[in-house]
């Protein structure tokens, strides 16, 4: 049985764009290198996901 887990975040930045292109960046499972956290995000239906972190 998989574990559910919530997590919340609370980051504050200035980013000079719209903001929409930021949340569709920020949101995209498929567009994530500029994440360096990630390794790989499996997108398992339209609502549940898995972001598998990098090697420590």
């Amino acid at each position: 049985m998989m574990k559910k887990y919530t997590v919340v975040s609370n980051i504050k930045a200035d980013f000079k764009c719209e903001t929409d292109i930021l949340w569709n960046k920020i949101t995209s499972l498929s567009d994530y290198k500029w994440r360096s956290d990630i390794n790989y995000i499996e997108v398992l239906d339209k609502h549940h996901f898995i972001e598998y972190k990098m090697a420590q």
